[in-house]
């Protein structure tokens, strides 16, 4: 699909299935009062999954068709601690959220919100920004 499709239509889709995901979890933590069954849970985190599936391979393969030839290993080493980066500042951020918000108990369906906010703004930039891939040219061969 990647080579049909183009990388900008892939992520963009991956990035909202992360947003829906997200955003059913936390409908799912507002209504407390219901009883949670496996498949309230289990229907939210394969869309999460897929979301991510199809978010992380064309967003690396934009970065990294983007770097110079001499700098790739360099590129790919900034990718991944970035990516680390990334994931340990919003644990942190949404930690502080929760507790501000009532804890596990009170405050975890507004968390989740919050959390939707960060694959929604890179929703918003790589589909606006985001750059296909041209297709290698076969002429030469």
């Amino acid at each position: 699909m990647l080579p049909r499709l183009g990388e900008r239509v892939i992520a963009s889709a991956g990035l909202a299935g992360l947003v829906l995901g997200i955003a059913w979890m936390a409908l799912v933590a507002a209504d407390a009062d219901a009883n949670t069954s496996i498949v309230t849970v289990l229907l939210p985190s394969i869309l999460l999954g897929a979301g991510a599936g199809a978010t992380f391979a064309p967003v690396t393969a934009v970065i990294m068709h983007q770097a110079p030839a001499e700098h790739i290993s360099a590129v790919a080493s900034l990718n991944q601690g970035l990516q680390q980066l990334g994931g340990g500042m919003a644990l942190a951020i949404l930690t502080s959220v929760l507790s501000a918000t009532g804890g596990l108990e009170h405050g975890l369906d507004t968390t989740l919100l919050a959390t939707a906010a960060f694959p929604l703004a890179g929703l918003l930039l790589f589909g606006l920004w985001g750059r296909r891939i041209p297709a290698p040219d076969t002429t030469t061969l």
